[in-house]
């Protein structure tokens, strides 16, 4: 069960300093990502998988590495991918990224702070079956190897997520030809303003509904497969 959230972390959450940084960081970080991927020239490899699926309305599990966080929101920020749905952490740190998601259209499946709650995937899965009564497409953003890593080592997450909703799996991973990278476990990766982005697909990946751990297992490594031959195509042509 989830643990109660502590006295030090509600202290936080109701300080000024707290409420002020809520407000701005969400808009600094709006802001500079028009700034950043809104002038970067875009390359895609194996698309069409993607936009096929998108096109014709139908819900999938948006998969990539921790380290490619930054660009999710601005990747999907229209209109046209339907309803976006990312897992998001409890911390106050999580308040800024579900502030940012929000200001880009998108939602946050956030777990529950208190005893006996529902967990982020726990919560994800709800509002992703929830969204199979709607004409809209439900889409679940979600990093395979957060929150803390290890980096790109995929955990079982996002294959429990392919099997309680029955939504594909799609792989992706980008790169940037010129930017920084952060020294953080992720190595989270931030461009240049007019620097060059590779963007490279996968297959979809299906998990069926009466998957075993052995058939889970197999799923798991197969998107870390595809998720590594994403990022190779994009290092190599960014």
């Amino acid at each position: 069960m989830d643990r109660p959230e502590k006295l030090s972390t509600i202290k936080k959450r109701r300080s000024l300093s707290f409420r002020i940084a809520k407000w701005w960081i969400p808009k600094f970080f709006y802001c500079t990502s028009y700034l950043i991927f809104g002038t970067a020239r875009m390359r895609y490899f194996s698309k069409n998988n993607f936009d096929e699926l998108v096109d014709n309305n139908k819900s999938i599990i948006v998969a990539c590495f921790h380290q490619g966080i930054l660009f999710l929101p601005f990747l999907l920020r229209h209109n046209r991918y339907g309803k976006r749905i990312a897992m998001v952490s409890t911390s106050p740190e999580g308040d800024y990224i579900a502030g940012a998601m929000k200001m880009f259209g998108q939602s946050a499946a956030r777990g529950s702070s208190t005893r006996g709650g529902k967990k982020a995937l726990q919560v994800m899965i709800d509002m992703l079956n929830e969204g199979h009564q709607q004409p809209q497409a439900h889409h679940g953003l979600i990093t395979v190897d957060g929150p803390k890593g290890p980096a790109h080592e995929v955990k079982m997450g996002v294959v429990k997520l392919a099997k309680e909703t029955g939504l594909p799996i799609v792989p992706m991973n980008w790169y940037a030809g010129s930017g920084i990278t952060l020294r953080n476990w992720d190595q989270t990766m931030l461009p240049r303003p007019f620097s060059k982005l590779a963007i490279a697909y996968g297959e979809p990946i299906f998990v069926s509904k009466d998957a075993c751990e052995k058939k889970m297992e197999e799923t798991r490594q197969e998107v870390a497969r595809s998720l590594e031959d994403c990022y190779r195509i994009v290092q190599e042509n960014a």
